[in-house]
């Protein structure tokens, strides 16, 4: 038998999440989420000359990201959409941008890199949101479904904001697949009209999921692994609606929140439980 001591050993990489369960519709973070994806993660604008530049998960990671901002701020205009759908959230408006580096230092939260949205502040009138049209069929590509995947964190209490909302229109309603919203004294995740309280806020990064599957006429609701909500629904309406632009950080011209948001990942189909582990113990690893 020949001898192995002249072959080179590669270590082998550990599978990203969308290596793991591929076919997102959009896919959002401040890591790499396949093995494959090289491009950038964020552009970021800083605040000493409003100059710009992309920044890829290991720039994030590594300082380069804070060393571009200086002793100041960093500022997303664009979060990349690492599904290869080209479906970025963007905001162009200086004020309206969430923030990525404060006074120089890279914002995290539980010690991991984050875009902090703070709301309508009152010193510039701008709330912060990102936002992209290029969302047609993204909750639901292929009739069976859809999955809803999200690392965030609530703070403040305004009388009403939405994290991330993907309104049928500008009235309120939420035909689609929304993302989370506050109202009045408790919060709740829309879908089809019906509202659904969710557990206590908490400080922390939380592993936040919205589950459709068309075939059981079901509709499920998780934090942190563990089912909230599970009910029935007429998803006629809701399976219907193409098209819409998906926003974060806010509802679709208002309702700004106050959180911290780290990833949020969608899928136009519906997932087997399988899968659904996957995904959240992924996140969840990711932010351990």
């Amino acid at each position: 038998m020949s001898p192995m001591n002249n072959r080179l050993l590669v270590p082998r990489k550990t599978p990203g999440l969308l290596d793991l369960v591929p076919g997102a519709s959009a896919a959002y973070s401040l890591r790499a989420l396949s093995n494959s994806y090289a491009d950038p993660v964020v552009t970021v604008r800083r605040s000493s000359d409003n100059a710009e530049e992309d920044f890829t998960a290991s720039e994030v990671a590594d300082g380069t990201l804070a060393a571009f901002c200086g002793a100041g701020d960093g500022f997303v205009r664009q979060w990349w959409d690492q599904s290869g759908n080209g479906r970025h959230l963007l905001n162009a408006v200086s004020g309206g941008q969430p923030t990525i580096v404060s006074s120089g230092q890279t914002v995290t939260i539980d010690s991991h890199p984050t875009l902090r949205f703070d709301g309508a502040v009152p010193g510039d009138g701008v709330g912060d949101a990102l936002a992209s049209s290029n969302q047609s069929n993204v909750n639901y590509t292929d009739g069976t479904g859809a999955a809803m995947f999200c690392a965030f964190a609530l703070h403040g209490s305004d009388s009403q904001y939405s994290v991330f909302n993907n309104a049928a229109d500008g009235t309120g309603h939420r035909d689609q697949f929304n993302g989370l919203s506050y109202s009045g004294t408790f919060r709740q995740s829309r879908f089809n009209g019906v509202a659904s309280a969710l557990p206590a806020t908490q400080s922390n990064l939380l592993v936040y999921s919205q589950i459709v599957n068309v075939s059981e006429n079901s509709h499920t609701l998780r934090k942190d692994f563990v089912d909230y909500y599970s009910g029935t629904q007429d998803l006629a309406a809701w399976s219907s609606q193409t098209g819409v632009a998906y926003v974060v950080g806010a509802g679709r011209a208002s309702d700004y929140a106050v959180a911290d948001i780290s990833e949020l990942i969608t899928y136009g189909r519906a997932l087997a439980p399988a899968e659904i582990s996957v995904v959240e113990g992924n996140i969840a690893w990711s932010l351990s």
